[in-house]
């Protein structure tokens, strides 16, 4: 049930509350964990990233597993432009439960980790042509950095 969009998300998304899909709120994603939709459209809040993310689920080839582009402003700190940036099943954004081996209630538990396409990474001290990126939830928080940073650009989400 719910709007396109989190029709669209399927089995790989849950409701927190009772609230009708109108009303903004928390939900859980088996690939991204913790996400607040913005009930008006097809913006998120994705807490792991510590960014608001449009998904542009008509994109590429509209699915998860194929991937799909993203765009947020705020995906890098200090980030003062917007950045598309894509993510797909292939690249380690896959359902957590099927990565990991492990049930529905022990998937939150699990670490994400994967690669990231960016095409204008605004805000990232290290980089500031297109390029691949690599996102990991670490002991000590949430990175990013870029692959040709040669070691020297991770830079903390939260």
């Amino acid at each position: 049930d719910g709007p396109e969009i989190i029709v669209w998300f399927g089995d790989d998304l849950f409701k927190y509350s009772e609230e009708p899909f109108d009303v903004n709120q928390w939900y859980f994603s088996f690939r991204f964990k913790n996400m607040f939709h913005f009930a008006a459209g097809t913006w998120f809040f994705f807490e792991e990233f510590q960014a608001t993310v449009f998904v542009a689920h008509d994109s590429a080839s509209g699915n998860l597993d194929g991937g799909v582009w993203f765009y947020s402003r705020n995906l890098f700190p200090g980030q003062s432009e917007g950045t598309w940036f894509f993510l797909s099943a292939a690249s380690g954004f896959g359902d957590l439960r099927e990565i990991h081996g492990v049930g529905d209630e022990e998937a939150g538990d699990q670490d994400i980790a994967g690669s990231l396409f960016v095409m204008n990474p605004d805000g990232y001290p290290y980089w500031d042509n297109e390029g691949w990126f690599f996102f990991g939830q670490f002991e000590d928080g949430n990175f990013i950095t870029s692959y040709d940073a040669e070691g020297e650009g991770w830079v903390q989400l939260r």
